[in-house]
């Protein structure tokens, strides 16, 4: 029990999960893409009980929506900082950060583009990936928690959580708030968006159609 509490205790400052030489893995990755099966699972079940197609839906995933998500990601993470990308341009793109907004962006870009190319129904499409992102972002706000970015502001709050990894996002980007106690924000987003999920869980038997979860 005292391990496991200690281990706890010091999850966020995980942020490197193991190393293979000179290649680093970070915890945040096998976060991330435990959200994404997760969520896959979701929508494939959301299908299944919709009478759809859990096999196309995972097909499509996993050859359109994801890579939307991860450009689209990326991209709003890229143009949030504009003014780096005209000083700085290769820096900017190689520095690694992803944007919950743009994935949401491109992953509905993908779903109206695959609805309007293949005839497909996209209002069904858009609900079982509406019910799975929120489940799917719980995950990815822990991985968030570890990784030290999205961190919240200074307190004194008993719920406090401290930084010491150099590793850190929030190390790396302000040094003066190493040891310094920190809203851990990333857990709240992740509470707030289980509270969801489960209210629209809890929605699914009394929704008149498609496009209500949406």
């Amino acid at each position: 029990m005292g391990r496991a509490r200690r281990f706890l205790e010091s999850f966020h400052n995980r942020t490197v999960l193991f190393r293979r030489g000179r290649v680093i893995f970070v915890t945040y990755g096998l976060l991330n893409g435990a959200a994404f099966l997760i969520g896959t699972l979701v929508a494939m079940t959301y299908a299944s009980l919709t009478r759809g197609d859990p096999f196309e839906l995972l097909t499509f995933s996993t050859l359109v929506l994801f890579p939307s998500v991860l450009i689209g990601s990326r991209l709003f993470s890229i143009l949030l900082e504009w003014r780096e990308l005209f000083r700085r341009p290769v820096k900017t793109v190689l520095k690694p950060g992803y944007m919950l907004h743009g994935g949401v962006a491109g992953g509905a870009a993908a779903i109206v583009g695959y609805g309007y190319f293949t005839g497909s129904p996209m209002l069904p499409l858009m609900d079982a990936w509406a019910l799975a992102l929120p489940v799917g972002e719980a995950v990815a706000r822990v991985g968030c928690y570890v990784y030290g970015c999205c961190w919240g502001r200074e307190t004194s709050s008993n719920l406090a959580v401290r930084y010491t990894s150099p590793k850190s996002k929030v190390i790396r980007f302000h040094p003066r708030l190493h040891g310094k106690k920190l809203y851990p924000a990333q857990l709240m987003g992740t509470a707030s968006h289980l509270v969801l999920f489960l209210f629209m869980v809890a929605l699914l038997p009394i929704l008149p159609h498609h496009g209500m979860i949406t």
